[in-house]
């Protein structure tokens, strides 16, 4: 391969290219195999970014993104591959995301391991917000993706590559597909392995990017889970939060003390106003500038928490309804309803015939039919 002058010269060093957050390295050392298959050297790349190899070879370095986004270019432009994005994303196996893959891997539940890389993403990369949505078919993992992604079409397929392959290996199970990812990007002109890897509906041109599972599939078992060495990482996960700060969307700060809330007392915009050291006009106006609104930001924190506390036995239907303060059980079965389609009595044995192996991997509490109007029974 002919060097060109570009290569053999170190461009925009990293002291030159520092505004703007930082993020794991694991996001450009994806990238050696693919520029290396392209006739690239490691060294060559890594001179032309102006880092030192090595540096790649740390777990725990830190890029600025504006390098990362330089990086992608580079790789876009040279290897010019449409699946680049996924082809990338197998080269960040599970362990590649400092605490982040140990917490994400040693949870319950499909389900837990969504909130937990909605929860601690944040500790890999300074931009890129994830949050867990309810939505008509599941629960769709939603990324506001940060500058380096949004620069690129292969950016939201790596991230969502990223996410799917875990939750595969985690699952012991490669059939474990989502019901349906969305893009923000029009739809590309190639790029079969997109529908290949996925193996799902794929919709184009989207308000984000996101990954929806069904109800069953959150519910399946991550069969090699150490729960004791999550709750050890988890915490040393929060530490790290906690030093991080804020950070994110202001709904995504609501979202957590809402969360925070509803374990010690009823969810009051007049109370969390007060928490926040702002008016109830402010929270408001931000919320609604962020395309939504309080009422919403409750009722979606409310679902994800319905729905880690209704796969405990332990837990009855009406201790839920307490936990979520509501002021009656009717009022829980009721939001319940509306989110799943279904009733939380059925929800739960759906979700336990899924465990024990009696239901298709493609069911979901929608595709139950109601069965008339049953009062409040706990199960």
């Amino acid at each position: 391969m002919t060097t060109s002058a570009s290569q053999a010269e170190p461009r925009n060093r990293l002291s030159a290219i520092t505004n703007g957050g930082t993020a794991t390295a694991s996001y450009v050392r994806c990238l050696l195999p693919v520029m290396e298959a392209a006739g690239w050297t490691a060294d060559t790349f890594c001179n032309l970014l102006g880092i030192d190899r090595e540096l790649l070879h740390d777990i725990d370095a830190r890029l600025p993104t504006g390098l990362i986004s330089k990086a992608w270019d580079i790789a876009v432009e040279v290897v010019g591959h449409h699946d680049l994005g996924l082809l990338a994303s197998s080269y960040a196996p599970p362990g590649a995301l400092p605490i982040v893959d140990h917490i994400a891997a040693n949870v319950p539940t499909i389900f837990d391991s969504l909130r937990s890389f909605a929860r601690y993403y944040r500790l890999c990369d300074d931009e890129t917000v994830l949050s867990c949505e309810a939505v008509s078919e599941g629960i769709a993992l939603q990324f506001r993706s940060p500058t380096w992604c949004r620069q690129s079409r292969h950016g939201a397929a790596f991230l969502v590559g990223l996410v799917v392959g875990r939750i595969r290996h985690w699952a012991s199970n490669v059939a474990v597909n989502p019901l349906v990812v969305t893009f923000q990007e029009p739809a590309p002109l190639c790029g079969t392995a997109l529908r290949t890897m996925l193996n799902c509906r794929l919709v184009f041109g989207g308000r984000t990017t996101s990954i929806t599972f069904g109800y069953s599939t959150l519910a399946l078992k991550l069969p090699d889970a150490s729960l004791c060495l999550g709750r050890v990482v988890s915490r040393h996960g929060e530490a790290a939060i906690q030093q991080l700060g804020p950070g994110g969307r202001f709904t995504d700060r609501i979202r957590r003390s809402l969360t925070d809330m509803l374990a010690v007392e009823a969810p009051q915009i007049v109370a969390l106003a007060r928490k926040a050291h702002c008016s109830v006009r402010t929270i408001q106006t931000r919320l609604k500038g962020e395309g939504t609104c309080y009422e919403d930001v409750l009722d979606n924190v409310r679902c994800e928490l319905a729905l880690q506390y209704i796969s405990d036995r332990t837990l009855s239907l009406t201790e839920i309804a307490l936990l979520l303060k509501y002021s009656e059980p009717s009022s829980f079965y009721r939001a319940f309803k509306r989110w799943t389609a279904t009733s939380p009595r059925d929800y739960r044995r759906l979700m336990m015939s899924v465990l024990e192996g009696d239901a298709s991997d493609d069911a979901s509490p929608s595709c139950l039919a109601p069965k008339g109007s049953p009062g409040w029974a706990d199960s």
